[in-house]
């Protein structure tokens, strides 16, 4: 029961909080739309062009580097997709040597039977 009754306070003061939050959001928008203003008027407060600099230079060395990053990763992929098709080849060639192997033994079984049933025929016939 009191692990409830926490519960309901702990969730009845968020719930307060935020409608004290929905009721000075105008006023926060107000003030945020008169800075928007003095800036429109040219007067910038903490203004640092060098901030502007660095943020478009970092924009252009993330956006060589990710296209770096995917060249990379395609070549890659190329180079696994290369190495699965030989492993493929291998292990089909292999299957078919295995299987050249079975149809040569069993095909060798079957001229021996046929052999045997030959003389089995012709000592019959005699």
């Amino acid at each position: 029961m009191f692990y409830f009754i926490a519960q309901l306070v702990f969730f009845l003061s968020l719930g307060v909080m935020i409608f004290l939050l929905s009721q000075k959001l105008p006023l926060i928008e107000e003030s945020a739309s008169s800075l928007s203003s003095s800036e429109k008027k040219g007067k910038k407060p903490f203004y640092f062009h060098w901030i502007e600099v660095l943020d478009k230079e970092f924009l252009s060395f993330l956006s060589l580097f990710l296209r770096k990053l995917r060249l990379w990763v395609m070549k890659i992929d190329n180079w696994v997709s290369r190495s699965l098709e030989k492993v493929s080849q291998k292990a089909n060639f292999q299957a078919n040597q295995g299987n050249l192997i079975k149809e040569i033994s069993s095909s060798d079984s079957e001229e021996k039977e046929k052999k045997e049933e030959n003389k089995d025929t012709e000592k019959d016939s005699k």
